[in-house]
Order: C-alpha cells, then structure tokens, then sequence
C-alpha cells in the first residue's frame, strides 16, 4: 500500500511506532527527544516547482506576444515611445502573474519594493520588443517595456501582501501559495484564458469559452474556500466572490477591451456562482483527506464544455486553408494549454492513491488523446480543423507535461510534511 500522507495542517500522533519514529530519525540522547530527518532537499523541490510553473507562464508570454513566429530582416525599424491606454493596461496585467511566480521562487526579504521581479520583468520585455524588430507589422514600443515591468513588480508585490497576511510560522501560508490543493489550476487557467481572450477579437461567440472557464475556475476556488481558506479565516464568501470576479477580469482582459458588455455580464454570473457555493461561516478545519476528486468531478462538466466548444466558435482565420497567422497560432497554443491543464486535473484526480507519476502517466496520456480526439473529430466534422496524427501527439504530451506539474507539488507536500513533524519524547 502506497504511505498514508497527513491531511494538511496535521501533525502524527506521539504514538507512533518506534520504527517509524527511528527512521530516518536521529536521537538526541541528552534531551530524549527524536527529530525527523529529511534526506531531500525541500529547497531544490520548491525551486522546481516554482520554477516549472515560472517557465510555464514565460513560454505562454512568448507565444501570445511572438506568434505567427514569420520573423525576416526588417529594412527599416521604427521604434515607438508610447501607445494606446488599453495596449498598456493589458500590458501590467499580461506580467503579473509572472512577476508573482518570480517573487514565489526568489524570495528577498530585503527587496521591499520587489526590484528584483522589476529588473527581470523589464528585462523579458526589452527581449520581446527587440524580437518584434524582426516581425514584419509589429513594431517595439519603449511604453510595453515599462508597463510589463511595472505588471511583474506588481505580481510581486500581490505576493508580499498576501504572505504578509498569514503568519509564515504556520503551514497555511505554504497551502495559499503552492502547496494548497487545486490551486495550481488557477495558476494555470489564466494563460489558458489570456488566449480564449484574444480569440475573442475575430469570434465575438468565444466568450462563451471564456464563461465555462470562469465557472470552471469559481467552482475549483469556491471547493478551496469551503475546505481550507474558510475555516482558517482567511477568505470570506465575499472575498472569494470578489477574488472570483477579479481573476475573472483579469483573464478576460483581452476580450474586455472589445466585448466589454458580454465580459461583465458573464464577470457577474462566474462571482454570482463562486458566491453560491462558498461557504458563508468560518468553522473547524475539515479532517478528511481527500476532498479533490469530488471538487474536481464537480467543476469537470464545465471544463468538457469548454473543450466542445473549442472546435464549435473557431475565429475565422483559424480555419484549415487558411495562411498560417497570429489567430491560427495561438488556436493550436490553446488546445495544448487546455491540455495540460486536464492532465493536471487527471494526475490530481488520481492524487495520493499513485506512490509514483508512472502510475497514473497512463491514464494522463489516455484522458489527453480522448479530449483531442474527441475534439478533432468534431473539428473535421464542422471544419474547423483536423484529427491528425501531429494533434494527438501534442495533445498528449502537453497532458503528461501537465500531470508532471503535479507530481512535482505532490512530492512537495509529502518532503514538507515530513520536515514539518514535530519532536517527541521518548
């Protein structure tokens, strides 16, 4: 039988078995006491993790901001100063959740301002902007510098307010950042909705997607509030409604900007709904130890329909026949996100019952050619795209990628479980 892992926030009983306690223990002889030793590195892990999920971010920023990817010598380069309010509003948005990632795998205690995460947010862009010379049609912009460096100092400092706000002795801050169950899918819907927005400009109807995405999204953090983030007083019904509706927003802003009747409206129904199911009391921590699965299952339709919708509202230039360009890019960038993130949600379904990712590898790899097949043949059916070898093969290996994210939280949670064991006496 695979180790029987501790609920969140428990510690092991002093009763358990002197092997137990022995192993991988060692003995103060002088105070009686036994400390728990961990032989890995919980350092390394976190960095990986964090770094996976910073790398991840990174790569959708490139591929919104660098797609169709046509690059030639440009003959001329006229650079800009400044451009339009909404281009820079998008701009410290699209940067945020990355500079909040750089500041949860590099922590500086002395950095207040978050200069660190303002350096490198500056830094990406002037590469982006540089890259852009050699696009044709797209010209670098000195104000996109400044604006997505101010968006990365401003994930930043969102990540020092909220470690600010949990006492740092105490595992709950571990579990609001990445060691709290589900909450790498937030992490990972928002790229997944940045590109549902952009869809939007040529497929007024991809709002739609964005809407399942939504009530996807408030069902997962509603499940966590009621759980966790509750009873720990942490957040309220009305903080999770309005968190709902800001990350909402905040992943819709593509689509705001050119549909932005139909993005409140539905901004409106995603924290009507996350306020529905949150819980309105704060109480004990619940004791059980799995509560994923079923949140999971509750929030999965959701998430199918958004993944039938995706060959149903295709914007037009996304259509087979048509010259490879920005839309079609970054509608084949969409599926591969979708699919990592339904290979997390697999790996995460599967959760403590696998000792190792070998274990449940096969049913991510399954899951993800079923979502892609079952998409590409709707596709080919309403032509709107193809089943084909490539898209299966891609499918699969974005949910393996996925279901490896997961893995890697998971052998984070069971190392600071096991740091975390307190001294008992003999």
């Amino acid at each position: 039988m695979p180790p029987r892992l501790l609920p969140p926030g428990r510690n092991p009983t002093p009763v358990e078995p002197a092997a137990t306690r022995l192993r991988g223990s060692t003995a103060n002889r002088r105070s009686g006491k036994f400390v728990r030793v961990n032989n890995e590195n919980p350092r390394t892990e976190r960095v990986g993790l964090s770094d996976a999920l910073l790398a991840y971010a990174v790569a959708m920023i490139l591929l919104i901001t660098l797609a169709p990817f046509q690059f030639a010598t440009p003959s001329r380069v006229n650079p800009l100063v400044v451009g339009g309010l909404g281009d820079a509003v998008a701009n410290v948005v699209l940067f945020i959740p990355p500079g909040f990632l750089w500041r949860l795998s590099r922590p500086r205690p002395n950095d207040r301002w978050a200069l660190s995460a303002l350096a490198a947010g500056l830094l990406l862009s002037a590469c982006v902007e540089l890259t852009q010379v050699f696009l044709p049609g797209r010209y670098p912009a000195v104000l996109d510098v400044l604006t997505n460096g101010a968006g990365a100092m401003l994930g930043a400092l969102l990540h020092d307010q909220l470690r600010r706000r949990v006492p740092t002795e105490t595992s709950s801050a571990r579990r609001l950042t990445l060691e709290q169950p589900l909450m790498l899918v937030l992490y990972m819907l928002i790229p997944l909705m940045w590109l549902n927005g952009l869809a939007v400009v040529e497929a007024p109807m991809a709002t739609l997607r964005l809407l399942m995405l939504g009530l996807f999204g408030a069902s997962i953090l509603a499940a966590v509030q009621r759980r966790y983030l509750g009873p720990s007083g942490y957040l309220s019904r009305r903080g999770a409604t309005l968190a709902a509706l800001g990350g909402y927003l905040s992943g819709a802003f593509p689509a705001l900007l050119v549909r932005p009747v139909a993005v409140l409206l539905h901004g409106a129904i995603v924290a009507l709904f996350c306020a529905y199911l949150a819980s309105g009391k704060a109480g004990r921590m619940r004791t059980e130890r799995r509560f994923e699965r079923s949140a999971l299952l509750r929030a999965a339709p959701f998430f199918a329909a958004y993944l039938l919708l995706l060959p149903l509202v295709t914007p037009d230039s996304a259509l087979p026949g048509t010259p490879v360009n920005r839309i079609f890019i970054l509608e084949i960038v969409q599926m591969v996100a979708a699919t990592s993130v339904l290979g997390f949600m697999v790996a995460e379904a599967r959760g403590r019952t696998s000792l190792r990712y070998t274990d449940s590898v096969g049913w991510v790899i399954c899951w993800s050619a079923v979502a892609a097949g079952i998409t590409g043949v709707m596709a080919t059916a309403v032509g709107t795209g193809v089943l084909g070898a490539t898209r299966l093969l891609v499918s699969v290996a974005a949910g393996v990628f996925g279901g490896w994210i997961y893995q890697l939280q998971r052998n984070r949670i069971v190392r600071g479980s096991a740091t975390n064991i307190p001294r008992h006496r003999t």
